[in-house]
């Protein structure tokens, strides 16, 4: 197969080339329309993290909580939190299933 993919000439650019790599390109399709779905838990999950890093730093600033709007920041943070903590860990455990099942 790589004889069709490492073309020195114009000489050796046949139908019969155009033919396969016209089949790797369908083949390469079919294979990331299957794992589509696990690039999307995996984008989910990496904005979670994301999230969690951002809390993070939210967390360790003393004087956030000390000015006008206060309640609506820390309302904020809980929410983060919440968040992080509830969907982070199923989002962990559906990938790893996922990916076991994508591989075997």
């Amino acid at each position: 197969f790589d004889n069709y993919f490492h073309i020195r000439d114009d000489g050796q650019l046949t139908s019969e080339v155009l033919a396969k790599h016209e089949e790797y390109v369908a083949t390469l399709k079919s294979k990331l329309e299957k794992m589509q779905p696990i690039l999307d838990l995996i984008a989910k999950r990496e904005a979670i993290i994301e999230e969690r890093i951002d809390l993070e730093m939210l967390q360790k600033d003393p004087d956030r909580l000390k000015g006008r709007g206060a309640a609506k920041q820390l309302a904020k943070e809980e929410k983060m939190d919440r968040r992080v903590k509830k969907e982070l860990p199923k989002l962990t455990s559906t990938l790893e299933r996922m990916l076991w099942q994508w591989h075997e």
